[in-house]
């Protein structure tokens, strides 16, 4: 595998506004942002693990309030 870099994601633009306001939900408070006026969508690009078979299970909602939920019992969260 070498350097290979491979991208976890639906392959499905998300605006980084949206991603904001997901984990606001989540963690139930304000999450800094330093350029709000510049926020715009971002893409991963996970053609190269979805030629080795595989496909997202998770939505990207479950996903982060599953990883907060999980990190929360660690005691890792702030």
């Amino acid at each position: 595998w070498g350097d290979m870099t491979l991208n976890l994601s639906s392959g499905e633009g998300t605006p980084l506004r949206r991603l904001y306001e997901l984990l606001r939900v989540i963690f139930g408070r304000d999450v800094p942002v330093e350029h709000p006026s510049q926020i715009v969508k971002i893409t991963a690009d996970s053609t190269r693990i979805r030629s080795l078979g595989w496909s997202p299970e998770y939505s990207m909602e479950k996903g982060l309030r599953e990883t907060a939920l999980f990190f929360a019992k660690e005691g890792v969260l702030f």
